[in-house]
């Protein structure tokens, strides 16, 4: 791909992130009307938005076809909007979970890739046990919807490997910072895992 190329897929994905970041932003206060928003510092929203571009710009050095580069813009746009959401009301919206999932699913069906939809259920089903087991407290169903994504996207080796690296990472900072009394927020680690691991898998 040329160097235009490379700037184009690159801005694709910024300003995916970019999107993710609005909707959630102007969805939230609909759907948690009564929920007190936590602060996202504009470095947060920079950050993010240079990793997506980051992560487009390796898409395009490995050489992806465009309908990949087309579904990864697509679960940019949800993993930035989940991290929002989840970092601001704790909360994250079916709408940035289930909508690409439910893409991934139906790509993953036609190209005969049947693997990735077990690899969606094989992650989800300890996450949904553990957030009924804790009643939402340790875990939630949001948490569970990630891991699913996460599932379908990495398949079931990577994703457990991922996930389970997230969680740790998330106690390992509950500690740090003396706040293992309180609910953990998981949600925004598994994203960043999530992420990192498809910028790894893409590179060339």
């Amino acid at each position: 791909m040329s160097a235009i190329t490379f700037l184009v897929v690159a801005l694709i994905f910024g300003a995916a992130a970019f999107v993710g970041i609005e909707l959630s932003a102007t969805l939230g206060p609909r759907l948690y009307p009564g929920r007190e928003a936590l602060p996202f510092p504009r470095r947060r929203r920079v950050v993010l938005i240079g990793a997506a571009a980051l992560l487009g710009a390796l898409a395009a050095a490995g050489r992806a076809d465009w309908q990949a580069l087309t579904l990864a813009a697509i679960v940019c746009v949800s993993l930035s909007a989940s991290w929002h959401s989840s970092t601001v009301y704790e909360k994250i919206p079916d709408f940035f979970t289930l909508v690409p999932l439910g893409a991934v699913l139906i790509a993953a069906a036609v190209q005969g890739e049947w693997f990735l939809i077990l690899g969606a259920v094989v992650p989800f089903v300890p996450f949904a046990a553990m957030a009924y087991l804790t009643k939402g407290r340790g875990f939630d169903w949001d948490d569970a919807k990630i891991a699913a994504l996460g599932g379908a996207l990495l398949g079931i080796e990577a994703s457990i490997f991922v996930l389970a690296g997230a969680c740790i990472i998330a106690v390992a900072v509950a500690f740090g910072r003396k706040r293992t009394r309180e609910p953990i927020v998981i949600a925004p680690y598994m994203i960043g895992a999530i992420a990192a691991a498809m910028a790894v898998r893409l590179m060339p």
